[in-house]
């Protein structure tokens, strides 16, 4: 119905400037009265087939993950029952060292900074800070040369050297026994 009359009316607007006045205005309304139909009609259609998207979509299952995974068992399978287990076997082995080898070293790395890394104070400032052990540093504060030995801090000294720690002894004045 209402394609029947858009020819008409869209071929009657450009001759309407010929015509009287209220058949202008009435192939005018007609025009309008067409396009507003039709746009409805174009919403109501696209409505339609979202919804039918939307429900189809719901009761439709995705097989194209499936059938890729069944084609790699397939072929897994083939490879198997020729002969070519060894080959199946290498590849899974292999991807297993890809996959096992970034954990392993991981873990490992942990393990080594636990065992290694040393939190002290320096022996001369007493600022606090971390080092790795069997190794030699400054003291970001003092600048003090030091060497992590067993999990503490030990000035360095050149060999040769007498390193003496100095204790303190509190002094009393001596009194005279004269008399």
């Amino acid at each position: 119905m209402y394609l029947l009359l858009s020819p008409v009316s869209c071929l009657l607007s450009p001759v309407s400037c010929l015509l009287p006045p209220a058949f202008s205005l009435l192939s005018n309304f007609i025009c309008d009265i067409y396009l507003n139909l039709a746009l409805r009609e174009l919403a109501i259609l696209e409505a339609q087939k979202i919804s039918e998207k939307m429900s189809n979509k719901s009761f439709q299952f995705n097989f194209s993950n499936l059938t890729r995974w069944l084609i790699i068992l397939a072929v897994i399978w083939l490879l198997g029952s020729v002969g070519l287990g060894w080959l199946v076997n290498s590849f899974l082995i292999l991807v297993g060292l890809l996959v096992l080898a970034p954990v392993a070293a991981f873990v490992g790395f942990r393990w080594w900074l636990q065992r290694n890394l040393v939190q002290n104070q320096c022996p001369v400032c007493r600022y606090e800070f971390t080092g790795l052990n069997r190794t030699q540093l400054k003291c970001p504060s003092c600048g003090e040369q030091l060497t992590v030995e067993q999990g503490q801090f030990n000035r360095l000294t050149p060999p040769g050297t007498i390193d003496v720690q100095a204790v303190e002894v509190p002094s009393q004045p001596v009194k005279d026994q004269r008399g």
